[in-house]
């Protein structure tokens, strides 16, 4: 599988004027973190403090020069570290973050894309969920809107995966736990919407199956943190196959169209790892928000090969 890119990391900026607007300023448009409030959503993984607040477990940030009074007094209240503003804020990138060096591992993460809309992307994330949960896993599949209806499940509203995903680790267990709610028909299987994340660390489950979105020409995953980094891709057999091209994962032919295996071989540069037929059974689950419990025993056995080509920490 891929790396997944750096996190977003959640930091709440406890200062006062000019200042506090100038660190935050710094910590989203420089260093791509996010700003949060003390108490979340999500949990700050970071507390950027003066040294006049609350400063055990926090880093100090000092404006001008720290002298070694300022730097006494704070180790002496617990600071993680002090901070020269602006001379010193380029030490902010190496903050351990978190501040844990015993960090909980995550879940291997499955993400599945589509090249182009409409090929069954969310129902084929779905489905590998579901085999996954079948054969005995704990698993968490991720998505947006379109996911969840496929799940049974409203429209998400409130603190979803991505915020789950930018939580300190220790804490990320707990809010799954909370926020995941069970698929109906798979025990076993629990849905996160919210949109879809590259990493899980510190996640409950066995696995993670993530709805990535969509593929563009340039071999990204649209609109998302996830570009390069599909695991699996799905595409209808046309030419838009050609997008996919430069992307080293297993494809999945989904439904009809002009190309045979051949010809998809001759577009991709390799042949795909499958191809799922259309189904009415698959069509009216999903009418029916029931995908796990409709699949056809074709779709079984090609998704279990095309999980078999993948990172063997997948169960």
């Amino acid at each position: 599988m891929t790396a997944p890119p750096a996190p977003v990391v959640p930091v709440e900026v406890a200062l006062d004027g000019p200042l506090g607007r100038q660190v935050a300023v710094y910590v989203e448009a420089e260093l791509g973190w996010q700003v949060v409030a003390s108490g979340g959503p999500p949990r700050p993984a970071v507390r950027l403090v003066a040294l006049d607040g609350r400063v055990d477990g926090a880093v100090v940030v000092v404006e001008g020069t720290a002298g070694e009074t300022t730097t006494r007094a704070a180790a002496a209240a617990g600071a993680l570290d002090v901070i020269e503003w602006p001379s010193g804020r380029a030490r902010l990138r190496a903050l351990p973050v978190g501040q844990d060096r015993h960090l909980p591992t995550g879940p291997p993460v499955v993400r599945v894309a589509g090249v182009g809309g409409g090929v069954g992307t969310s129902t084929v994330t779905l489905a590998v969920a579901g085999l996954l949960a079948w054969a005995s896993a704990t698993v968490i599949v991720v998505g947006g809107d379109g996911l969840c209806r496929l799940c049974g499940l409203a429209p998400w509203v409130g603190p979803g995966a991505i915020e789950v995903a930018a939580l300190h680790p220790a804490d990320a267990a707990a809010e799954v736990e909370v926020l995941a709610c069970p698929v109906r028909g798979v025990a076993g299987l629990r849905a996160l919407g919210g949109g879809s994340i590259a990493d899980a660390a510190g996640w409950a489950a066995d696995v993670v199956v993530v709805d990535a979105g969509r593929v563009t020409p340039a071999g990204n995953v649209g609109a998302g943190p996830l570009a390069d980094s599909a695991d699996l891709l799905v595409a209808a057999p046309n030419d838009r196959l050609a997008a996919a091209a430069g992307i080293d994962a297993p494809l999945l032919l989904s439904g009809s169209g002009p190309l045979d295996d051949r010809g998809a071989a001759r577009l991709l540069g390799r042949a795909p790892a499958g191809r799922l037929s259309s189904s009415a059974r698959v069509a009216r689950a999903g009418r029916q928000q029931r995908i796990p419990a409709g699949l056809p025993g074709t779709w079984l056995r090609t998704l279990s090969t095309a999980l078999g080509t993948l990172d063997r920490s997948v169960p």
